[in-house]
């Protein structure tokens, strides 16, 4: 049974309180000359254990790697399965259907290393009521008239952020207003005018009656 971590750090515990080897490898669940080796130590498994670096059996691609890899370079999209296939139709009785993953990995670790640059992708967050984007349309088009005058504006919008941003369509454009409604509307306008007119002259007049009794 292979030592934890848990039971090292158990065991450091229990010797600080007891300073018994015997008791606190029993409590740690761990052999005697194993806890004394892990004190003695000062470590625990895992800081122990070394890396594994080394191959326990034979590469079975080796042979082939080169033409896989000249394949690869072709065509960078082909997945392992692909080439595994092509290998056991060259090869029937030198490949088994259970070295499919150590395929897998070999073509892992030659994207990573060799393969073709992938595009870089940042996240964005996009947090509710942070930031709003708007956006404009020109709607000139509508011929909207003011005075007889043509008026050039545009309409703003909200576009919500973390949403894919569209544009709004152009509005489609309306017929001209008639000569009735255009001189319907400057006649309003006329009208208005003259009635502030009106109002600044009675004003005047008043001032002008106030003054010619202040005199007399």
């Amino acid at each position: 049974m292979q030592t934890t971590d848990a039971q090292v750090r158990r065991l450091m515990e229990e010797m600080q309180k007891h300073a018994g080897m015997g008791l606190a490898a029993m409590r740690a669940g761990m052999d005697r000359k194993t806890a004394r080796k892990y004190v003695r130590a000062g470590l625990l498994p895992s800081e122990l254990r070394k890396p594994h670096t080394w191959r326990t059996r034979a590469d079975p691609f080796a042979e082939d790697w080169p033409a896989l890899t000249a394949m690869l370079e072709e065509a960078p999209e082909l997945e392992a399965r692909t080439l595994f296939d092509h290998l056991v139709g060259l090869k029937p009785d030198a490949y088994a259907a259970g070295q499919l993953r150590t395929l897998q990995r070999r073509v892992r670790e030659w994207r990573a290393q060799r393969g073709p640059e992938r595009e870089i992708f940042f996240p964005q967050a996009h947090r509710p009521g942070e930031a709003l984007q708007t956006d404009f349309t020109h709607a000139t088009v509508l011929g909207v008239r003011i005075g007889g005058e043509l008026f050039a504006h545009q309409l703003r919008s909200p576009v919500g952020a973390g949403r894919r941003r569209g544009r709004i369509p152009p509005p489609s454009p309306s017929p001209p207003p008639s000569r009735r409604a255009t001189a319907s509307a400057a006649g309003r306008l006329r009208g208005r005018a003259g009635r502030r007119r009106r109002r600044v002259r009675r004003g005047h007049l008043r001032l002008l009656a106030r003054a010619w009794k202040s005199e007399r």
